[in-house]
């Protein structure tokens, strides 16, 4: 079989597989994206009824051992044909929740019931259609781990048994999903390495290189280092720093180093700011000082 009838079958076993999930997937979708996010229980729902969508389609893909089934191709022509049918799946959901959610817009408008926005205007149909697919496209990134998890022996089975309902029927929060499904992320963060640099004169600030190394013009300075300069930002916030490369690092022990330096950065921010108030202060005469209204009530 051809990868494009490979394809094209894995495509095709995904939409029977999911078409009557993916209706109650779509219509709770449009009632939970239109509806006052107070209104308890629907984001539930249609998060309930994705899993169900998800794990018909993933059914119909894998063989219980977790591998592609035989007439999709063996190995990665096989997971190939998966991700194909997972792209259709889910794009396919966002055309359906967009086109349903301005479908109710204009059975709306016709009623005389379109709904308002927080800023207090009517919303429009492109809005209806927005907010109607928001349950399947904020979930973007978790259905690529999903997915993505499905080829990790440590982790197949545990994702496939998150999204299934227990005994009594009760299915996972999204978060729980979320959780389990991201630990892919983790696990290749870490084993995997990446290019750093640091800006000259400021070792603790590690930069890392995006894109592949050997695309930076490189200069070779006397002491034996590499530099090179990076331009960051866009429009008038943009700069150039000068910046000395560094061996390759542990992707974990980069991330580390820049969530400890973000916490103290904000720290820092905090404080500038503070000082940047009292300074202004500082300069009001006792005269002019207005109390808080607190206590004065």
């Amino acid at each position: 079989m051809s990868n494009e009838a490979s394809h094209k079958a894995a495509v095709l076993a995904v939409s029977q597989a999911t078409s009557e999930s993916t209706e109650r997937f779509v219509q709770a979708s449009v009632e939970a994206g239109i509806t006052s996010a107070a209104v308890a229980g629907l984001n539930t729902r249609a998060a309930d009824h994705l899993q169900v969508v998800l794990t018909e389609a993933i059914d119909a893909l894998l063989t219980k051992d977790h591998q592609p089934l035989a007439k999709f191709g063996k190995g990665d022509e096989g997971w190939a044909a998966v991700l194909e049918a997972r792209n259709d799946l889910y794009y396919g959901l966002i055309k359906r929740t967009r086109e349903a959610g301005k479908a109710q817009y204009e059975a709306d408008r016709k009623a005389g019931t379109v709904r308002v926005a927080r800023s207090g205007k009517a919303k429009g149909r492109k809005q209806y259609g927005k907010d109607a697919r928001s349950n399947i496209s904020n979930k973007r990134e978790d259905i690529r781990n999903i997915f993505w998890s499905l080829q990790s022996p440590d982790l197949a089975a545990e994702v496939r048994a998150i999204m299934k309902p227990d005994a009594d029927g009760a299915r996972s929060s999204w978060a729980d999903v979320r959780r389990v499904a991201a630990k892919v992320v983790q696990q290749e963060v870490s084993s995997a390495k990446v290019d750093v640099a640091h800006p000259v004169g400021e070792p603790e600030d590690l930069w890392l290189l995006r894109g592949a190394v050997d695309d930076y013009e490189w200069t070779e300075q006397e002491d034996g280092t590499q530099t090179t300069t990076i331009r960051w930002g866009t429009g008038d916030s943009a700069y150039d720093t000068e910046v000395v490369r560094l061996e390759r690092m542990a992707l974990i022990k980069l991330d580390k180093h820049l969530k400890g330096r973000e916490s103290s950065l904000k720290r820092t921010l905090g404080k500038t700011s503070s000082d940047i108030k009292a300074i202004a202060d500082s300069v009001v005469p006792e005269s002019q000082k207005l109390s808080p209204a607190t206590g004065n009530e």
